[in-house]
């Protein structure tokens, strides 16, 4: 199971779905299918992230079997 390591939720499993659900968001929002970005010159542009913080996570908190929900949602917050 690739959620879960040693100590519970496993957090490079949980900020890989996180930044999945992200650029998909990213995707529709833009009328894409698929979160595949290009640049103006149609080279290939990957997602990166430049910071990231979580409290309280409580990682330790989950076993097999749980059901964890991602609920997120997407808003401009500038023109560009």
């Amino acid at each position: 199971m690739p959620e879960l390591c040693l100590g519970g939720l496993s957090e490079t499993w949980l900020l890989k779905a996180c930044g999945d659900l992200h650029w998909r968001l990213i995707a529709d929002r833009a009328g894409r299918d698929v979160p595949e970005f290009r640049d103006a010159d149609g080279r290939k542009a990957y997602a990166a992230f430049c910071a990231l913080r979580s409290a309280s996570l409580r990682l330790d908190a989950f076993d097999e079997h749980d059901v964890l929900e991602l609920d997120s949602e997407i808003a401009a917050v500038s023109r560009t």
